[in-house]
């Protein structure tokens, strides 16, 4: 559809339309004129509009795509908004990570993405259409002038095997070849995406068995703009189908036998395998499906584009740290982990993200995560020791001259923190990195090394650093033996699990502590050297408020 080839009249109309036409679901609409406080920041943002939750769309109504609610609003989910960097996005629920919905009147919806089958809705746009010699037979007028094809679609929405054989196998007599793909909806889109979205792995089979095309892109707008494969798109779903009671295993399964592409890349969305390493709600399935898809031929390696070309991921770097839920345990992230890094998949590999100012590899995001476990899997593989090395680069600004963590090799990340001296994981990552042969001699761009971090580098010589020192005297001792076998040994067992050194200076003199007590099930305090003073580690309101209690019990 050529719009330059419509008069000023014409586009005035299908304005008219963009702005008042009936919305249907998966439209794409610009959120416009809300005045209240609460709504104003919604106002430009771009939304997909929801479907009714009602048995309408598959009784035998030709429109599965109904979505005007009955007070006459339409329930619209927010996108992400790809210009606000690290800002938490209003479209985002934050404790949930899920986009929000909202119900809005007609009045504050303008068409952000407006095609043929959304205009031939309107009785002046079907007219402008057919001027212009596109095909406006709407799929109702079709099916009342040929009774043999009528009722195809409510049959896909239905599961209805048997009546969708008969209207297929009447289309192949009658000479069409493919007649899955010919069959359009009301919105032009295959039948393919109703038995994907419905979850019916019979009806998804009977339409690849006559013609159906795994690897055409879907015309649901988000999805169209993201060029996205039915079989891409069976797999980004797969949490929503399983949810209804779906067989989407079967069908992905089914779309992957039948010629689905792993290869394809979805801007903004990934790849088939990023998508599967995704699936939250059936481990044994999203491992099974991973597996399959590399077993195709997928690159693990192969690089996503997120927000534009300028920041990157990995399926690593999903399984490694952005799966979440409680559905994604510890013990599921490490299986999947080493699937990839069994099928070639890089620790090493650097990606830029532009919105945090950096490009990393899988190693540095699972140190600073204190994963520990996971880069136990990752410097299992030669690839993950050869990186072990490797510079992150950061961007940002520096603050009072201070290293903003540009040049740091994951070994210099691990001690360079207090988090050595905190808890058991970043001792363990020192170890398992020093064991991978980490350079401590490796300076970072202000031309500090891990080695001096690891002899106690402070602004204040009066800070007790025990277990940076004690981890320098184990690598001396290591290079003395000569021996990687030392890693493993009681000592460094000894050094990682005993003694976190948790202290904070004195709230009252300003002095070190050096001693640490704990009462009961309460928070741990400290004991100044100096004033005798008794103090919480932590300065938060619930553990001044327990101190408080602590003083009481006391007295």
């Amino acid at each position: 559809m050529d719009i330059n080839t419509f008069s000023r009249e014409e586009i005035v109309a299908i304005d008219r339309i963009s702005k008042n036409g009936e919305l249907h679901a998966m439209d794409k609409v610009e959120i416009v004129g809300l005045t209240s406080e609460k709504g104003r920041h919604l106002n430009g943002r771009i939304a997909i509009v929801n479907g009714i939750d009602s048995d309408e769309k598959n009784d035998g109504n030709s429109n599965p795509y109904l979505a005007k609610q009955e007070d006459g609003r339409y329930k619209v989910t927010v996108e992400f908004d790809e210009t606000k960097g690290k800002e938490i996005r209003p479209g985002v629920n934050k404790s949930t990570g899920k986009l929000k919905s909202y119900s809005l009147k007609r009045e504050n919806l303008v068409m952000h993405d407006i095609g043929p089958g959304t205009i031939a809705r309107d009785p002046v746009g079907k007219e402008i259409l057919r001027r212009h010699g596109l095909d406006v037979t709407s799929t109702a007028e079709r099916e009342a002038a040929d009774p043999e094809t009528a009722g195809f679609f409510p049959a896909i929405l239905q599961g209805d095997v048997v009546r969708a054989r008969e209207i297929l196998e009447v289309m192949k007599r009658r000479g069409d070849p493919t007649p899955a793909i010919s069959i359009l909806d009301a919105t032009g889109d295959a039948a393919l995406s109703g038995g994907i979205n419905y979850g019916h792995a019979d009806i998804v089979k009977l339409l690849l068995e006559y013609g159906g095309n795994p690897n055409q892109v879907c015309n649901i707008p988000m999805m169209r703009d993201a060029n996205m494969t039915y079989f891409h798109m069976a797999i980004m779903m797969f949490d929503m189908i399983d949810e209804d009671g779906g067989s989407a295993e079967e069908i992905v399964n089914a779309l992957l036998e039948g010629g689905g592409d792993v290869h394809t890349m979805s801007p903004g969305r990934g790849t088939p395998l990023s998508s599967a390493v995704n699936i939250k709600t059936n481990h044994a399935a999203r491992m099974r499906i991973a597996k399959k898809i590399l077993n195709k031929g997928a690159d693990p390696n192969q690089i996503i584009a997120i927000d534009g070309p300028r920041n990157e991921s990995l399926a690593l770097f999903r399984a490694c740290v952005e799966a979440s839920g409680p559905e994604y345990s510890d013990e599921d992230r490490l299986e999947m982990v080493q699937l990839l890094v069994d099928h070639g998949a890089d620790p090493g590999k650097f990606i830029s993200l532009e919105a945090r100012q950096e490009s990393c590899n899988a190693i540095h995001c699972v140190v600073s995560r204190k994963k520990n476990d996971v880069l136990r899997v990752l410097l299992s593989c030669e690839k993950g020791r050869a990186a072990v090395n490797a510079k992150r680069v950061e961007k940002s600004p520096r603050v009072d001259g201070q290293n903003n963590g540009d040049g740091e090799t994951a070994l210099i990340m691990t001690v360079s923190c207090d988090s050595l001296e905190r808890n058991k994981e970043a001792r363990d990552m020192a170890v398992q990195l020093l064991k991978a042969r980490a350079d401590v001699d490796i300076t970072d761009s202000m031309g500090v090394n891990a080695r001096i971090w690891m002899m106690d580098r402070n602004p204040d010589p009066e800070r007790p650093h025990a277990k940076k020192k004690e981890l320098d005297e184990l690598y001396e001792k290591s290079e003395k033996i000569g021996d990687p076998s030392f890693w493993e040994s009681e000592e460094v067992k000894a050094f990682i699990e005993e003694g976190d050194n948790d202290f904070v200076k004195c709230d009252n003199c300003g002095r070190w502590s050096d001693e640490i007590f704990q009462t009961g099930s309460m928070s741990k305090f400290q004991r100044c050297a100096r004033c005798k003073n008794v103090y919480c580690k932590c300065s938060s309101v619930k553990c001044s408020t327990m101190l408080v209690i602590y003083y009481i019990h006391m007295v």
